[in-house]
């Protein structure tokens, strides 16, 4: 299977990043061996590389790819499409951050994954400069490099949590046509004018998963009975 496997991830390597055969090997290796053993303990998985050199020279081998090869994010998220055919088909995206502490350091990374077969594979990201939520610039930065990256990118949906309100970026997203899907906080108000405002709550109460909201959810009530349908399930 790593024969198999190595080849193939060869071949799409080949098309995007500039390395020689022997790197494109070794990377096609770490690939795989770090999906089948879920570690990045490279002494570790060089115990598992179904080669004939002796663990001590693949470990050697690893440790030198990362001495001498400094792989860019674009590039790996070429070969990340062309590996899952998205080339040409419109893509739902997810943005998302991770923060967390290695010792006294803190490590905090906005990401963007494109979303298949109901699992976020991230595409690109940066690390940000300090803790703590993301901003509209940073946020926007990140969007921009994807698309400079992928020109004929079609977005079918952006989605995200709750972190990812905001008037600026709402708007950047508006303004760029790009569709979005926001998780909403439960006690955020829904403001319209003419209309009374409700929290996100009280709209919701009595909607399921996939239902919208509707006259119905207010028959009986002094709330005017013509709101617009807000998607539920997303809060």
């Amino acid at each position: 299977m790593q024969s198999i496997f190595s080849n193939a991830l060869s071949r799409a390597i080949a098309n995007h990043i500039n390395l020689s055969a022997t790197r494109r090997e070794t990377l096609s290796w770490l690939a795989l061996l770090i999906m089948q053993h879920g570690t990045i303990s490279l002494w570790r998985l060089a115990a598992h590389v179904a080669s004939a050199a002796q663990t001590d020279s693949v470990r050697r081998r690893f440790y030198r790819f990362f001495q001498f090869v400094r792989l860019d994010a674009v590039h790996a998220a070429r070969v990340v499409v062309e590996l899952l055919g998205l080339s040409g088909k419109p893509w739902v995206l997810a943005i998302d951050r991770t923060n967390w502490d290695f010792g006294k350091t803190t490590i905090n990374i906005l990401m963007i994954s494109v979303v298949w077969n109901g699992i976020g594979i991230p595409l690109i990201w940066m690390l940000l400069p300090t803790e703590g939520n993301s901003n509209t610039s940073e946020r926007t930065e990140l969007l921009d490099r994807l698309r400079a990256a992928f020109p004929e990118l079609k977005i079918a949906a952006l989605m995200g949590d709750r972190e990812f309100l905001g008037d600026a970026w709402m708007a950047y997203l508006q303004g760029e046509n790009i569709a979005f899907i926001l998780r909403l906080r439960e006690n955020q108000f829904v403001l319209r004018v003419g209309y009374v405002a409700l929290p996100i709550a009280t709209i919701a109460q009595h909607l399921k998963v996939g239902k919208n909201w509707s006259s119905k959810v207010f028959a009986g009530s002094d709330v005017p009975t013509r709101p617009r349908p807000l998607p539920c399930g997303s809060w």
